[in-house]
């Protein structure tokens, strides 16, 4: 009996007590970590602990963030703290209104002084004619401390071997040697750039001294030469005009003085020997070599007659010439140029002109089937087929009078300007495909060299127009470049 009541005590005294007790207060709030060191743009996750008297912890109290001095750091609700200036300041972790405290530190980078030096990553390069590698400029002040948001100037010294854009992207336009110069605040330094080709070709082209009565010479330049040095290919007794290596560039076919004795188109070997007189007719010219080298088409154009121009075509072995567009009625014809008969198909193209306006057409090599590719109210001739077949590049006056490079399919479509809207002020004419398709050869009067401001020197670019690279610069005027294999 005793011992139920005293149970029953118990009981009743557990039943009484409060299960719900309040936690003990927060006495000291302990932050880590305590000190800390950082750099401006660090990260660093704090971490709190809230204690009793009897340093019990209390993990469930709730903390507030914060610093002393933002401009120094901020610190996020969980505890995460960003580094903004340098600076000393303490960070704050407060629950139940005790605060505990660390303290912070943060390093500033140094400030850079003024530019001191200026250090390109290359001290000279050996570039293929057509590269582009791309230079980088550091600026330092005395201390060797890096300055930054700075802007460099960029120039080359000889922009017709190689070009600097404004990042530091340098083109390779023909063999010479050029200096990259990169400038901050008037402090420098300079990249040596020799650039180098590997054309296995040469080009052929006609030049004039302007003097009246003199008649022009013809010409070939090897263009791996850094200094342009044309030789001069002797014919003797003709007068050259139009010339045009053969496929494998041993010989040549070109027209004669049409007002001079013997006037008409001749074979000669490519160094000029042994001049050989093809037509007989003194207003022959504009020849061009069949891909296999076994024919010749060209114009003929007895103006004086009133006769229309037309393309005929003659073997190279001699015989008589045949009228391949008599048939297209009072129209002009010019400029032949054959396909590459890559399939085996030889087509040529031309220029007709009618009523005031002119376009490049297309026809089977035995004159069948002539088609007009370009249309408008335009000026298109020089037409010049790609070895690759797929394009013919031509030259294109329009009502302006100037004329500029244009492309288009083989068998017709879109036209595009070569240059794509950077033409050289001035007009661009006689365009001709190197025998590998890199480079388009053309003239033009653009800038001035030489002795001679107004004589038209030849030009190299890429199909896309993206590198102009002069190739001469006598004061000779010059007329319809072509590729010569190199032998």
């Amino acid at each position: 009996l005793v011992l139920a009541a005293v149970v029953a005590v118990a009981a009743v005294a557990a039943g009484c007590a409060d299960p719900a007790s309040p936690a003990p207060p927060v006495a000291r709030v302990e932050v880590a970590p305590s000190l800390a060191a950082l750099e401006v743009g660090q990260v660093v996750t704090y971490s709190a602990t809230a204690r009793t008297a009897t340093g019990a912890a209390l993990p469930d109290a709730s903390i507030r963030w914060a610093t002393e001095d933002t401009a120094v750091a901020v610190i996020s609700d969980g505890g995460v703290l960003t580094a903004r200036g340098g600076g000393r300041t303490r960070v704050r972790a407060e629950a139940e209104g005790v605060v505990g405290y660390g303290d912070l530190r943060v390093d500033a980078p140094p400030v850079p002084g003024p530019v001191a030096t200026v250090t390109l990553d290359a001290d000279s390069l050996r570039v293929l004619e057509g590269q582009h590698p791309q230079l980088a400029a550091v600026a330092r002040d005395s201390a060797g401390l890096a300055v930054t948001g700075v802007v460099v100037r960029w120039w080359s010294s000889d922009p017709a071997v190689a070009s600097v854009d404004p990042e530091g992207a340098v083109v390779a336009l023909r063999p010479g040697t050029a200096r990259i110069t990169a400038t901050v605040s008037g402090v420098s330094d300079t990249a040596r750039i020799d650039v180098w080709a590997d054309h296995p070709y040469d080009l052929l082209y006609s030049g004039w001294s302007g003097e009246p009565g003199v008649a022009p010479d013809l010409y070939r330049l090897d263009i791996r030469d850094a200094v342009p040095a044309p030789a001069r290919v002797p014919v003797e007794g003709v007068t050259v005009t139009d010339a045009t290596p053969s496929p494998d560039g041993r010989r040549m076919v070109f027209a004669a003085n049409r007002y001079a004795a013997g006037g008409g188109l001749y074979l000669a070997d490519i160094d000029g020997s042994d001049p050989v007189r093809l037509t007989d007719d003194p207003f022959d010219d504009q020849p061009a070599w069949s891909p296999d080298g076994t024919r010749i088409a060209f114009r003929r154009w007895r103006f004086e007659a009133g006769e229309d121009a037309d393309i005929w075509v003659v073997a190279a072995a001699g015989g008589a010439p045949v009228n391949l567009t008599d048939g297209l009625g009072a129209s002009n014809q010019s400029w032949p140029t054959w396909s590459p008969a890559l399939d085996g198909r030889s087509r040529i193209a031309f220029s007709h002109a009618a009523a005031g306006v002119a376009h490049i057409w297309v026809m089977e090599d035995d004159g069948a089937g002539p088609t007009p590719l370009t249309t408008g109210d335009v000026w298109d001739d020089q037409p010049a087929w790609s070895p690759t077949e797929d394009q013919i590049a031509y030259q294109r006056t329009t009502a302006g009078g100037s004329s500029d490079l244009f492309l288009i399919g083989a068998w017709g479509g879109a036209t595009r300007p070569v240059m794509q809207g950077n033409e050289p002020p001035g007009s661009q004419w006689a365009p001709s495909w190197s025998p590998d398709g890199r480079l388009i050869a053309f003239t033009s009067r653009h800038e001035a060299v030489g002795p001679n401001p107004y004589a038209a020197q030849v030009y190299t670019t890429d199909p896309f127009g993206r590198r102009v690279a002069r190739r001469t610069g006598d004061g000779t005027d010059k007329s319809r470049p072509v590729w010569a294999p190199r032998r």
